[in-house]
């Protein structure tokens, strides 16, 4: 396995996750927030799993989709609780 592409996939994870987590701020409760930042970290599981499978790492697909989906979901999440509290401060001081 190279550590750069798996660096780099893990990079594109946070990025997504933080801008998940940002969108997912926005919404009206904090369960459709979640609801929001499981799909996505669904959606990124089953991407890991798909672009790992085919090389010649593929025993290693599911522990890379687990870490994935779970990685993302910590993140996104995180950034959206943080972003609803940012948003409510925002909104008591204006």
């Amino acid at each position: 396995m190279t550590y750069e592409y798996l660096f780099l996939g893990m990079v594109g994870v946070v990025l997504l996750a933080m801008l998940v987590g940002a969108a997912a701020g926005r919404t009206a409760s904090i369960q459709k927030g979640f609801a929001v930042c499981l799909l996505t970290a669904v959606l990124g599981a089953g991407l890991a799993y798909r672009l790992t499978q085919g090389g010649a790492d593929a025993g290693y697909a599911p522990l890379l989709a687990a870490a994935a989906g779970l990685f993302g979901l910590m993140i996104s999440f995180s950034a959206s609780l943080v972003s609803r509290r940012v948003l409510a401060r925002r909104r008591k001081a204006a």
